[in-house]
């Protein structure tokens, strides 16, 4: 199941490009509604459809949300005694450091913490630094899918190629890629996740 991820300053927006493509709500207009003419269906059946479609994607990114917020309000070892499960995150980078990565982990890093997931009281991340080596994109990604993570987030094609090919039932956020149904990240647009 993979998805796609923005970081714009310090947030962090999830979506999928289905939503990336529609205008804001902010944006939107009222739809004028006329009768339906004799023998033709409703002008306002297509924008009922396509309305409803709009509030399940909704759902279903609410839930996603809500599933990374398991355990917001508790440190991990608490949490962990009472029998919660705490979310894991692993983060697959391309550089070979932190350090390298100083700019981009920071924001996001506070993004998650503006989400109310601080590593090490109400998450653990578990983060991997390839060094830009196809072999360590490969190691790092077994590493990540064997450890049982909850969810992925891959900053490159070539991690998310990686993480592709060993697993279908860890959520994949990805970051960076400019054409994902041509790089074969996913099926289609319309459902990235399918």
């Amino acid at each position: 199941m993979i998805t796609g991820a923005m970081v714009h300053g310090r947030k962090l927006a999830v979506f999928s490009e289905a939503e990336k493509a529609m205008p804001s709500r902010s944006a939107a207009l009222p739809t004028p509604s006329f009768p339906p003419l004799a023998g033709r269906p409703s002008i306002n059946s297509g924008a009922a459809a396509a309305a409803q479609k709009l509030r399940e994607q909704t759902v279903e990114r609410r839930r996603f949300v809500q599933f990374l917020g398991l355990g917001r309000a508790m440190p991990i070892s608490a949490a962990r005694s009472q029998g919660r499960k705490i979310p894991r995150v692993g983060v697959l980078w391309h550089a070979a450091s932190e350090e390298q990565e100083r700019e981009y982990f920071t924001v996001l890093m506070q993004a998650f913490r503006d989400l109310g997931y601080e590593d090490g009281s109400t998450a653990e991340f578990l983060h991997r630094y390839p060094a830009e080596r196809t072999t360590m994109f490969q190691q790092f990604a077994k590493e990540l899918v064997d450890s049982k993570v909850d969810v992925i987030v891959s900053v490159t094609i070539r991690g998310t190629t990686a993480l592709k090919e060993l697993n279908s039932s860890i959520p994949v956020v990805f970051v960076l890629a400019a054409d994902p149904v041509g790089s074969h990240l996913v099926e289609s647009l319309a459902r990235p996740g399918a």
